[in-house]
């Protein structure tokens, strides 16, 4: 199968016979703002008996080591419970609704200080486009989570751009200590109650910085998921969870 890219993503306004409206990004807002039926769905928490094992849809970043410390994975845990994917681009519908179904999806920007197969931008597409293929059918009871994280890659414009596809505002959780910013990452997800721990965030030129010294490999360069771990744990109202691995629940 051969690759294709949006024609609107490209950096010219002109592509063979192709070229961009004026004001096309507010015919395309316009556009979503009517096919956008309703908010963020909140759904009902289950009781244990009826919970079954979290099936997970891992894109770009690997969330096993975390979930599997909360719980959510058992060591060698059965095959189809959490698929990695780091290549995309060949992905169709097919295969997401054959592997699936899903009841976590969770995809990232690379790590600050990781190299870069793609812009920043393509993962946040590649990450809508894949949610689109997992979501259950309208009408189904199953509850179903997403989460994306951006570890301070994504543009001012492209940040806009993600609140408007996911429908909702991303939340900045920082890692702070003393006095000292040490890392950050910007959020978006349905899960419940994630929200940043901080009453003082840091201000966009301090991510800025922040982002500019990772770039230049003066911080560590971690993954994500170090900082989202806890946000993982509204989940066990709704799946089963392996107490003999997990951490207790609001540590």
């Amino acid at each position: 199968m051969s690759s294709w890219v949006c024609f609107l993503c490209l950096p010219f306004s002109r592509s063979g016979l192709l070229q961009r409206r004026r004001k096309w990004r507010e015919r395309l807002k316009a556009f979503q703002d009517r096919e956008v039926a309703s908010p963020q769905e909140i759904y009902k928490t289950l009781p244990a008996w009826k919970r079954e094992p979290v099936r997970v849809l891992s894109l770009f970043g690997d969330i096993g080591k975390e979930l599997t410390s909360l719980g959510f994975l058992e060591p060698g845990s059965e095959a189809g419970r959490l698929r990695h994917l780091e290549d995309v681009t060949d992905i169709v519908r097919r295969d997401v609704e054959e592997w699936g179904p899903f009841d976590l999806v969770y995809g990232s920007t690379p790590a600050l200080g990781h190299a870069c197969d793609h812009s920043p931008g393509w993962y946040l597409f590649q990450f809508h486009r894949l949610l689109q293929y997992a979501r259950p059918r309208p009408g189904s009871p199953q509850a179903f989570f997403w989460m994306f994280v951006d570890n301070l890659q994504l543009t001012g414009e492209e940040q806009a751009i993600a609140a408007r596809f996911l429908e909702t505002e991303p939340v900045i959780l920082q890692d702070v200590r003393g006095s000292a910013l040490q890392n950050a990452v910007r959020v978006w997800t349905n899960i419940p109650a994630v929200k940043s721990r901080h009453s003082a965030l840091a201000s966009e030129e301090e991510l800025l910085l922040l982002a500019q010294d990772g770039q230049r490999g003066t911080l560590p360069a971690q993954g994500p998921s170090a900082l989202v771990k806890n946000c993982f744990l509204p989940l066990r109202e709704y799946f089963k969870y392996f107490s003999q691995n997990a951490l207790p629940l609001y540590k």
